[in-house]
């Protein structure tokens, strides 16, 4: 069959080349427009966040200025703020609906940051995000942070004090056991020797990586284990008074959180807070960071689209125009006993053979590009990122591997593609009756 297969792709060769002509174009463009789409597609699917949201709240609450309804200047000092702040959050604990709660700041997947500059040596540098949070709190719990070390499990949460990422343990420790240990240790004798004031604080646990926007890559962390006070005097700077809360299991969180507002602002206590939202952590990720992803996105998918009905149009007219041509010799072949799978498994075939032979020479070509270009193929990346995260996914950075994935998924869209457009004419033609194709014969 294979000899049979070269025979014809020779002998309707006009048609082979149109259809392999346009099956190199679309393969190379496809190249760059599925590699556009990916990045961020996988980025977002196949990167632990490092944490878990779902089914956890944010409260976020605000504070009224003299002149608004409801103010009230007895308790507008630093005092009185701190003080109505965490009364929220024990209203919160004595609800029987919450399993868990916790103040919360910078908040890991939706995208902000603080970053402070650890200076290993004279010349390397590492850019880490700092969260702040209350020692002895519930957003571990909460959120789900997984705790690496101490294998225990029995983490020391006291006020200045470190957790630490994983990635950021092995960059700076090199696979020894941070536990105990200070950021100054790990710094050389080279170093300028600061770290801002947290020098010689101890680490006293790891977790695993976390992500601070979930369409990017985990850049390192360190959690500042801080007093109420400090907290606080965070949270007012930034003006960002949130909770983050998880119902226990069976209650209906979603009507729950609809009425947190105002149950809250019922009991009073709240002093010159009012509520602003609740909304889940999710809806607040997909709709704030994912959103603008997949915004950005819109135009690759929809070229991605077109490209498709492209290919489709392209080799079921081809295919069309060959049955046509072929009517004849199909019925022939079917009136002597021919099998019509294997006139379909012929045809197929021969599509096949020109969409190899197109894909091929669409890999030299988008190869040649790609090193011509000096073309940097594995899309924006967090300049903060450790080359130990490089290593995690070799998929996104690797350079062969990279191309290859793409590679895999053009081909494979694009052979699926033309299997369906050049079976439906076939079938449809050994629908009809030999002996009405041999009739104009």
């Amino acid at each position: 069959m294979i000899r049979q297969i070269f025979k014809q792709i020779w002998f309707y060769r006009r048609g082979s080349a149109w259809l392999f002509a346009e099956l190199l174009v679309i393969a190379v463009v496809s190249w760059f427009v599925v590699n556009r789409i990916w990045n961020v597609q996988y980025r977002i699917h196949a990167i632990p966040d490092g944490i878990d949201y779902d089914g956890v709240y944010v409260l976020s609450l605000e504070e009224l200025y003299p002149g608004q309804y409801g103010y009230d200047s007895t308790y507008d000092t630093d005092e009185a703020r701190m003080e109505n702040f965490f009364r929220v959050g024990d209203m919160l604990r004595q609800m029987p609906q919450i399993q868990s709660q916790a103040p919360i700041s910078m908040t890991p997947c939706l995208g902000s940051k603080n970053l402070m500059t650890i200076l290993v040596d004279s010349v390397t540098s590492v850019n880490t995000a700092v969260m702040r949070r209350i020692s002895g709190a519930e957003d571990f719990r909460l959120l789900g942070f997984r705790l690496l070390q101490p294998e225990s499990g029995e983490l020391v949460d006291e006020p200045n004090t470190f957790i630490i990422s994983e990635d950021l343990a092995m960059t700076l420790f090199h696979g020894e056991n941070p536990l105990g240990k200070t950021l100054g240790d790990a710094l050389d004798d080279s170093s300028p020797g600061y770290t801002s004031d947290y020098n010689n604080r101890k680490i006293t646990g790891v977790i695993a990586n976390v992500r601070m926007s979930p369409d990017a890559e985990n850049i390192p962390m360190l959690i500042d284990n801080t007093s109420k006070l400090e907290y606080f005097e965070d949270i007012v700077f930034s003006e960002e008074y949130k909770y983050a809360f998880r119902t226990v299991p069976g209650v209906d969180a979603e009507e729950f959180a609809a009425e947190l507002g105002r149950k809250l602002e019922s009991g009073g206590g709240l002093g010159n807070y009012r509520v602003r939202e609740v909304v889940s952590y999710r809806e607040m990720v997909e709709d704030r960071i994912l959103s603008g992803s997949m915004d950005r996105l819109f135009l690759w998918k929809a070229l991605r689209i077109f490209l498709i009905i492209n290919v489709l149009l392209a080799v079921v007219s081809i295919s069309w125009l060959r049955m046509e041509e072929r009517r004849g010799e199909i019925s022939v072949r079917r009136a002597m006993g021919g099998s019509g799978w294997r006139i379909l498994a012929q045809n197929i075939g021969e599509i096949w053979a020109v969409t190899a032979a197109a894909a091929l020479i669409a890999c030299v070509v988008v190869i040649n590009i790609i090193v011509m270009g000096k073309m940097n193929i594995v899309g924006e990346t967090d300049q903060f990122m450790l080359p130990v995260t490089r290593e995690l996914y070799p998929l996104l950075f690797d350079p062969v591997l990279h191309f290859l994935a793409v590679e895999g998924i053009v081909l494979g869209l694009l052979f699926i593609m033309v299997t369906v457009a050049a079976a439906v004419p076939v079938l449809l033609a050994l629908r009809q009756l030999p002996v009405e194709g041999l009739r104009d014969e």
